[in-house]
């Protein structure tokens, strides 16, 4: 199997479905319960930062310094940038950076492990295996 382009890679990790997109990308024949984030994706946290610097975040997902619900956020904070997951007004899983490039790389790893964490999911279920595999 053929990994998509790794724009295409980096905008479905950076999008709001990535396991949606991965349907999209198997060829005829081969289903989602067969295939593992590694078999889709091979960019690097810092090809997907890089992008991040010049594009931003897909604004579907994150929320730069400001807070809407249902996304991570990043704003600014008085120690520094906060990161945080928002939902009906209340955060979750936040975290505190003193400069505002540490808080991008940390939603960029937010994003990918959510992201390897979805595509793997099935195959783990499909083939038996614990969760999460080790050498995912």
């Amino acid at each position: 199997m053929t990994r998509p382009d790794r724009a295409a890679q980096i905008t479905a990790i950076l999008g709001p479905d990535v396991f949606k997109w991965a349907i999209g990308m198997l060829p005829p024949g081969v289903t989602i319960d067969d295939v593992r984030y590694r078999d889709l994706i091979d960019v690097s946290e810092d090809e997907v930062v890089a992008h991040v610097v010049a594009h931003g975040f897909d604004d579907r997902v994150v929320a730069e310094d400001g807070v809407e619900d249902d996304r991570i956020c990043i704003v600014q904070a008085p120690a520094g940038w906060a990161v945080f997951y928002t939902e009906r007004g209340r955060r979750s899983d936040e975290a505190l950076f003193p400069r505002r490039d540490e808080a991008v790389r940390d939603v960029v790893r937010r994003q990918m492990r959510l992201a390897r964490t979805m595509l793997n999911h099935r195959y783990w279920h499909a083939h038996g295996l614990p969760f999460p595999c080790s050498d995912e």
